[in-house]
């Protein structure tokens, strides 16, 4: 039988498993954007944050979805809460591209899909640097 202190450790380093890579998704987006600011202009560090952010508030949303559902044993509910979630990140990704391009005036595509994608891989970058290394 498991200790509750084990339980414990378990469920706060899945916390900070699904917490991370928004923080790092954070940090690149802010790195990006300054550079971009210093090298370029105003409008492509504009851009190029507004790309971070079409990234990371539907990964915090996916998060705290799944939040409730962390250290919970019924895999059906749990498969079931990442397909909704899951499905609610991709709409809410579609949305905020959409209000981005309709009213942001001017604005850098290249600036915004680079950063959305560097920002994108980044997050997951981490989160396999983070498991490989608390494993």
């Amino acid at each position: 039988m498991s200790e509750p202190n084990s339980d414990r450790k378990r469920f706060d380093r899945n916390r900070v498993l699904m917490y991370w890579p928004s923080v790092i998704q954070i940090a690149f987006t802010l790195v990006i954007s300054v550079t971009l600011w210093l090298a370029l202009d105003v409008v492509s560090a504009k851009s190029a944050l507004l790309g971070g952010m079409v990234v990371i508030i539907p990964y915090l949303y996916f998060a705290a979805r799944m939040q409730p559902l962390l250290g919970k044993s019924d895999s059906g509910k749990f498969l079931r809460a990442i397909a909704i979630a899951e499905i609610g990140k991709l709409i809410l990704t579609a949305v905020c591209c959409a209000v981005v391009f309709v009213w942001v005036k001017p604005l850098s595509g290249l600036a915004f899909f680079a950063s959305m994608v560097v920002v994108y891989f980044s997050g997951h970058m981490s989160l396999i640097f983070v498991i490989r290394h608390t494993t």
